[in-house]
């Protein structure tokens, strides 16, 4: 229920308090002030103190447009921007709607408009019951041409209140290396450069210091994973983000007004060569970003962030896409790692499939190299994705998948959708429009091209690859790669900012998966990249499975597996989000995932 309370700043400003069963947000809005969130609270904590809040609060939509800046001297953050401070409530509305899953949501819309600029924005709260995670974007439109340098609705303060915050904050962030992926450290702010340099008495915000996560490129979890936590150390309290995008992102924590902000969001002009272009005809829709809360448990760090976990875990399972997978958990095989690795042939095929299909394997897949008439020079020549025609006597591809099916088994292929080889005939067949491009020059990695799904050609192209190869072998399973960073992204040969194409081919590319597995009922498609460099909640909310890591010594597997469940979206018996029960410091998470060995995905 919506509620609005006598003022917080002055006499005109009033307050919107909303939320479910578990969690709560508070927002001030005036006709002198922008919206702003002032406290997003676990109802298992107690009320916060909304008044000593207020100062801290940031507008519940960062946004600066070029030209316009931001306000104040904010150094690199972003927070501040001008035309968030301006937006001003136009309207509210509270709706009722049907989440991916088919669960009921319920969301809070906050209809924002920038006078000066023309900017519009819809911001979109939504929470389904007894889960304590807020997902939160925005809709953005113009009167006139402006273009955006950053936006985000990710955006809470207040962490930290009345704490000394230096050493009383923790920040829990994951490297996630190629073959080591997961790799949780935890940190004080002051551990991490963000001191408290004690300006704020002088009339200052705050230092102009940030602690800053950033990927860039293709990879969306190559170097970082896009989400960590903010711990209360007093109180053991927990707050998790999460970027939800295949792409660039950035976070930031930083300081103000004595307190620490959390600013969650997608690519920006300042670290990704974006660009949001809006005018009355083309509007704008905001990466998601999840806000998770749990209280410190009685029983300790550990299992708060058990509690913390199966919260995650509940969300991304509501927010996927459904798919026969999710319920049936069938035994994949495949056969890359530590047996075949790219190279594969009748001969070193038959053993495994039997050795497969005698422990109990559903799905054979035949991983890189069917298509290799080079003995292992493919790699700059990928494109067409015709079977070879020498690896697999007596009859040929078909033959060998034949026998996967004689043994009970479903087949699958490893396919590499998004690169053409330099070498490729294709790379000379689709129009220059249908690759990444930068300053008039094709993008080129390690002897491949980018294609672009947003143009037909290249859509078309993979679509007739993909049901060719679908009708002439009846498979059931499809493992989908991308072993190469394109880098900031394209300018499409228009002159568009890189880090929008990137965008927008990401994008695209999910709705291309999305449109296979509704043209092929029941086709599982796995997602992988480098292993484990898009493990995102993007990729995770369309793909049924995700390719974990590359890491072939089963000594170092463990903390990997181990580790998996906390940012990705672990499977279990049954369909629709976990335990109903309540998600409070008492709850006790059932943590599910599917058996894993290097080469069983």
């Amino acid at each position: 229920m919506t509620v609005t309370l006598p003022g917080l700043e002055d006499d005109t400003e009033q307050r919107i308090e909303w939320g479910n069963d578990v969690v709560r947000v508070a927002i001030a809005h005036g006709p002198h002030t922008a919206p702003r969130l002032v406290a997003l609270w676990h109802v298992g904590e107690g009320r916060p103190d909304l008044a000593g809040l207020r100062r801290c609060a940031l507008p519940v939509l960062e946004v600066a447009v070029l030209g316009d800046g931001r306000s104040g001297t904010s150094g690199k953050r972003h927070v501040g921007g001008a035309a968030g401070q301006r937006m001003r409530l136009v309207g509210t509305k509270e709706e009722a709607a049907e989440g991916p899953d088919g669960g009921p949501v319920r969301r809070l819309l906050l209809h924002l408009s920038d006078p000066d600029t023309g900017l519009r924005a819809t911001v979109h709260y939504e929470l389904a019951d007894t889960i304590p995670v807020l997902r939160t974007w925005a809709q953005l439109a113009a009167d006139r041409e402006l273009v955006l340098d950053h936006v985000t609705t990710g955006v809470v303060s207040g962490l930290g209140h009345a704490a000394r915050w230096e050493t009383e904050l923790a920040v829990w962030e994951a490297a996630n290396p190629w073959s080591g992926e997961f790799r949780w450290r935890r940190s004080t702010l002051a551990e991490r450069g963000l001191y408290d340099v004690g300006m704020v008495r002088f009339g200052q915000v705050g230092s102009k210091n940030r602690i800053s996560l950033t990927s860039t490129g293709a990879w969306s979890t190559s170097e970082h994973l896009p989400m960590g936590l903010v711990e209360d150390t007093r109180t053991g309290r927990l707050l998790a983000w999460q970027v939800e995008t295949s792409g660039a992102w950035h976070t930031e924590l930083g300081d103000r007004y004595d307190d620490v902000y959390v600013a969650a969001m997608g690519p920006t002009a300042h670290e990704h060569q974006w660009a949001g272009h809006l005018d009355v005809a083309t509007g704008f829709s905001s990466i998601p970003v999840s806000l998770a809360v749990v209280p410190g448990a009685a029983a300790g760090a550990e299992a708060t962030l058990g509690v913390m976990g199966a919260a995650l875990t509940a969300h991304r399972r509501r927010t996927r896409r459904p798919h026969p997978d999710h319920d049936t958990l069938p035994v994949v095989y495949n056969d890359f790692l530590n047996t075949l690795m790219s190279d594969p042939t009748t001969d070193r095929e038959l053993p495994l499939i039997a050795a497969a299909a005698d422990l109990g394997a559903e799905y054979y897949v035949i991983d890189a190299g069917w298509y290799d008439d080079e003995n292992g020079g493919w790699w700059d020549s990928v494109g067409q994705w015709e079977p070879s025609t020498t690896r697999f006597p007596d009859g040929g591809l078909g033959g060998l998948i034949d026998r996967i099916r004689a043994h009970g088994m479903r087949p699958g292929l490893w396919l590499e959708p998004e690169v053409v080889g330099v070498r490729s005939p294709v790379a000379h067949t689709l129009p220059e429009e249908a690759f990444f491009q930068r300053h008039g020059h094709r993008v080129a990695e390690w002897g491949r091209y980018q294609l672009d799904l947003r143009h037909p050609a290249a859509r078309e192209h993979l679509d007739t690859v993909v049901d060719r190869l679908i009708s002439t072998f009846g498979l059931a399973y499809l493992k989908l790669d991308h072993n190469v960073d394109i880098g900031p992204g394209t300018d499409a040969g228009t002159g568009e900012a890189p880090g929008t194409g990137l965008l927008e081919h990401g994008r695209a590319f999910l709705d291309w998966a999305g449109s296979v597995m509704d043209r092929h009922p029941g086709l599982v498609i796995e997602a992988c990249a480098a292993g484990g460099s898009r493990t995102d909640a993007a990729t995770g909310s369309v793909f049924p499975v995700q390719s974990v890591t590359d890491q072939q010594d089963y000594r170092a597997t463990p903390p990997i597996a181990a580790a998996a469940p906390l940012p990705s979206r672990p499977s279990r018996p049954g369909s629709g989000p976990a335990s109903a029960a309540p998600w409070t410091a008492n709850s006790s998470p059932s943590p599910w995932s599917r058996p894993c060995s290097p080469a069983c995905t």
